[in-house]
């Protein structure tokens, strides 16, 4: 049994989003408030955690989870609809959440993320 097998592979997924208007703290707090409403619905065991936001950027956020979760997180997260609430006096449209793609490294992602931005037309720099 090799150390992996006994600590665990991360995976980062990529998801498509507009969060341009909510912080990261906010969108933390939201997606753990719908995971415990998820494993309850799922029966997950009490130890499952929430997906760990790693990266927000403007558009794009990357989330960690444990590499036998995968299936789990990516069905939790594909098509969550996210409810920021109020800023100020007006009210923020909900955000949908939307997998793009699974990885085993930050770095290949955010080099996805890089080719999105190019085939959108944003400079980032």
């Amino acid at each position: 049994m090799t150390v992996k097998d006994k600590v665990g592979r991360k995976r980062y997924i990529l998801v498509n989003t507009s969060t341009s208007s909510l912080q990261r703290g906010r969108l933390i707090h939201l997606v753990n408030k719908k995971f415990n409403r998820f494993s309850l619905r799922e029966n997950l065991p009490r130890e499952s955690n929430p997906p760990w936001l790693t990266v927000l950027d403007s558009d794009y956020a990357i989330f960690k989870c444990w590499h036998r979760e995968k299936a789990t997180m990516v069905e939790f997260l594909e098509g969550l609809e996210l409810t920021p609430g109020y800023s100020g006096s007006d009210r923020v449209p909900p955000i949908t959440l939307k997998v793009l793609k699974v990885s085993g490294t930050i770095k290949k992602l955010k080099k996805k993320i890089d080719r999105y931005q190019i085939m959108r037309g944003v400079n980032r720099g």
